[in-house]
């Protein structure tokens, strides 16, 4: 048996399309490899930064800047039911 937790104001139909429309899988495992395959590339394709980062030197970073297209708009279906 399967489970998919999702937004309560969502419908199932719509909850599902997000999933797929990710390019995902109905395999838990699966869903959890592309997130970190594209939050790695993410990471790879980034300025460097400074450790620890001052405020400096994030500014003019938006969160498209920093959150992987995918996984920004998955995230925003699942959260918002849009």
């Amino acid at each position: 048996m399967s489970s998919i937790m999702f937004n309560a104001s969502m419908s199932v139909a719509k909850a599902i399309g997000s999933g797929f429309n990710f390019g995902l899988t109905s395999k838990q495992g699966e869903v959890a490899v592309d997130m970190r395959k594209s939050v790695k590339q993410a990471f790879v394709d980034a300025k460097p930064l400074p450790w620890p980062p001052t405020a400096d030197d994030v500014e003019g970073y938006s969160p498209e800047d920093i959150i992987p297209k995918e996984s920004l708009s998955f995230l925003t279906d699942y959260m918002w039911g849009i």
